[in-house]
């Protein structure tokens, strides 16, 4: 089992109330590079970085949520983290399937919820839910 699944079932078995930042914190701690992790790894890093809420919707994604940080280059040029570019049809697939494996309400709640957004755009427009 990956090291951030370990994190996130963790959560998932614990008798208590939870958010999304306190699995952010854990993850951290992990001090693993992202451009080596596994797709798996890196939809759950990406689950849990996510802004809910996203107050910027002009210049974010149009959606509920939007980038943990945005930052600007010495060109000018906007940089998302994490980007909407990662944020594939196989990452939406993937956290359908950890909607469906988990037993918090509040992990219930999370993975669903990105799985309806983030269907809102692109080619996953239509969703079985």
């Amino acid at each position: 089992m990956n090291r951030c699944i370990e994190v996130v079932q963790n959560f998932d078995l614990i008798d208590k109330v939870f958010g999304e930042v306190e699995i952010s914190d854990e993850f951290r701690k992990l001090d693993i590079d992202y451009n080596e992790m596994n797709i798996c790894e890196q939809a759950e890093i990406i689950a849990f970085m996510l802004t809910d809420n996203y107050k910027e919707k002009e210049e974010g994604w149009g959606i509920y949520y939007g980038p943990y940080s945005v930052c600007s280059t010495q060109n000018g040029d906007r940089v998302e983290i994490p980007s909407i570019d990662q944020i594939t049809k196989e990452v939406v697939d993937y956290w359908k399937v950890r909607a469906e494996g988990v037993i918090s309400p509040i992990l219930i709640s999370r993975y669903s919820d990105l799985v309806i957004e983030f269907s809102k755009l692109g080619d996953n427009k239509i969703v079985d839910y």
